[in-house]
């Protein structure tokens, strides 16, 4: 068992050496191919990659390297989007901590005044809810999610509803804790000054 399990980590710490080596060599391509005018360094690096892999420079095999690069950067985009909503239902305070201490980007920031002007319009927009009641999945087991709680504690039913309904008659017995929070914009890809290229994420 144990000469097995030697093996086993014999052959995945290799696979993960080539899938590194791999993705540094099509970073490499994928960065020459975008670039208008590629440094000395990056020539002599595709060079080396062409050679090593015996592709020439006007062959079309080369340019379908970039999108293996796109795949690459899509792929590490994806696991950082897994870990960091992992993260939140983990430590909240430290995902919020790391965006509080995220080095800003290059570009002019959206005022305060703008973005609230912005929310505020669309608060006070009338729009249409619809009232009929909508079904909530079944839960797979009984661990402690909302679905659960809302659906088989029916002792509580009415004890909700009439929380919900003094809150909704009188917005000032509901707690402070429950309608103030901090909200963080994210921008949804170069800063901007633009409101409405903001993500807003509440807590």
């Amino acid at each position: 068992m144990q000469e097995a399990g030697r093996y086993y980590c014999s052959v995945e710490s290799s696979a993960r050496r080539k899938n590194r080596r791999d993705e540094k060599e099509i970073g490499i391509i994928n960065t020459y191919l975008n670039a208008a005018e590629p440094s000395k360094k990056l020539r002599r690096s595709v060079r080396q990659v062409t050679s090593d892999f015996r592709i020439r420079a006007k062959d079309q095999s080369f340019d379908s390297r970039k999108p293996l690069g796109n795949r690459a950067r899509r792929y590490n985009e994806r696991v950082k989007r897994f870990r960091n909503n992992k993260l939140f239902y983990k430590n909240r305070k430290q995902v919020f901590r790391g965006l509080e201490n995220t080095e800003s980007k290059d570009g002019t920031l959206s005022t305060k005044e703008t973005i609230h002007k912005f929310r505020s319009d669309i608060w006070s927009d009338d729009t249409p809810h619809d009232d009929s009641v909508f079904l909530i999945p079944e839960v797979k087991a009984k661990t402690p999610k909302h679905n659960y709680w809302w659906k088989y504690c029916t002792s509580t039913h009415s004890t909700i509803a009439s929380l919900f309904q003094r809150g909704l008659t009188d917005p000032t017995t509901i707690s402070k804790d429950l309608t103030l929070g901090i909200t963080h914009l994210l921008p949804k890809g170069d800063i901007s000054q633009d409101p409405k290229l903001y993500r807003p994420i509440a807590c």
